[in-house]
């Protein structure tokens, strides 16, 4: 394969992600990331992640959604990060990483896959939610669990203090998983760990939840966001 560039970190990400940015902006701070070794993938010329990589020229790579494949070719890279991608990454797409391509998401696996996972824990009135690096896999959010962390829901968190604290949460855990994967140490299988898939649900509905299920909560009551058990 012919490629035009050599890097280690690709980051993909949405360009208005928060959590992106956060991370990024934690990772070039301690040095992990640098203008060297790390490119953002994205489909947009502005956002937050977009004003976070070019304050800290880190180099941004603008694509079309449905041409990733296409775009990363013309790159080497070791790890493919994706940090609040919102589209599938196909399999041929994962296996361009010469290490690993890995996610950051944002519950404690195996429970709380899919869309919005923070959000769906504080609407269900949880006690924790948490974060956790997996290798990306066909089955969404069901690749092996390289780090996680479990992180407190508290009766006066909000979904934007509780995404605060999961980015911050991820930036301290996504170099530990990176120095396991160099190391050959790709995790633990989920695939005989049971847990739920949550899809979108507005915001609105996300609320309306929360307070049900708050008051619910001394019965040892709740109603659930959408889910299908996995």
């Amino acid at each position: 394969m012919n490629v035009s560039k050599i890097i280690k970190y690709v980051v993909l990400a949405s360009p208005n992600g928060y959590k992106a940015g956060k991370v990024l902006e934690a990772l070039v701070e301690n040095k992990f990331f640098t203008p060297k070794n790390c490119m953002v993938v994205t489909i947009q010329d502005e956002g937050a992640l977009v004003t976070v990589s070019k304050v800290n020229n880190i180099e941004v790579l603008i694509i079309e959604k449905n041409k990733l494949e296409e775009a990363l070719s013309e790159y080497s890279f070791d790890f493919l990060i994706s940090c609040g991608w919102n589209y599938k990454i196909s399999d041929k797409v994962i296996g361009m990483a010469s290490v690993a391509s890995i996610n950051c998401h944002s519950s404690y696996l195996p429970d709380y896959k899919g869309a919005s996972a923070h959000k769906h824990a504080w609407a269900n009135a949880e006690s924790f939610t948490g974060t956790t690096i997996h290798l990306l896999s066909s089955d969404f959010d069901g690749g092996n669990i390289i780090e996680q962390t479990k992180i407190k829901i508290g009766l006066f968190d909000t979904p934007k203090s509780l995404i605060r604290n999961i980015a911050e949460k991820t930036a301290t855990l996504l170099p530990k998983a990176i120095s396991k994967l160099e190391n050959n140490d790709f995790g633990i299988s989920q695939k005989d760990l049971r847990g739920r898939y949550f899809f979108k649900t507005s915001n609105n509905k996300f609320f309306l939840l929360r307070t049900i299920n708050i008051l619910l909560k001394p019965f040892n009551k709740s109603v659930y966001t959408k889910n299908k058990k996995v």
